[in-house]
């Protein structure tokens, strides 16, 4: 272990403490030199996920998307999480249009009404989410999963995979 004074690319200069074994700690300080101070860079992030918020923000409100509510931080960390998980929302528009026009083989086609309009309130009703809370909470989840949550699409699923079930046991039976 020995300390070494790096002066970062940002011109900052630190006394570190670098481990290792002696002949990669000169390669471990070049390194240290080649980037920002810990300061600077976390200002840096600071500054991209603001920018990143802000321009969610804005395509947020251009799509007709709801305000969100809690407290800055939250709202700032979910308008991004929204507009990821949302896929710059045209994505989740272009699934609604597939919705509308998709048809599954062995499926009634009073079922596939119901699916549809089910499938379209979840939609809806994810498009509508206000609370940044549920956003943090749901980061994860792909936009599918999340309508697919909702509990009407999927006991209307269970009924689809029912009927597909049915109607390939009718096929052999024939």
């Amino acid at each position: 272990m020995a300390r070494y004074e790096i002066i970062h690319a940002c011109g900052h200069a630190e006394n570190t403490q670098i481990y290792g074994p002696m002949r990669e700690r000169q390669g471990k300080a070049d390194w240290l030199a080649s980037r920002d101070c810990a300061e600077c860079y976390q200002r840096k992030l600071q500054q991209q996920r603001a920018e990143a918020s802000t321009r969610a923000a804005a395509q947020s409100a251009a799509a007709g998307l709801p305000a969100l509510s809690g407290s800055d931080k939250q709202i700032a960390w979910a308008e991004t999480l929204r507009c990821d998980n949302l896929r710059g929302i045209p994505n989740m528009l272009r699934l609604r249009e597939r919705v509308q026009t998709h048809d599954i083989p062995g499926a009634r086609a009073e079922t596939m009404t119901a699916l549809r309009t089910a499938t379209l309130d979840a939609i809806d009703a994810l498009m509508r989410r206000a609370s940044a809370h549920e956003w943090i909470e749901t980061r994860s989840s792909e936009p599918f999963d999340l309508v697919s949550k909702s509990p009407e699409v999927a006991r209307l699923m269970n009924v689809v995979r029912a009927e597909i079930k049915g109607s390939k046991q009718q096929e052999v039976i024939a």
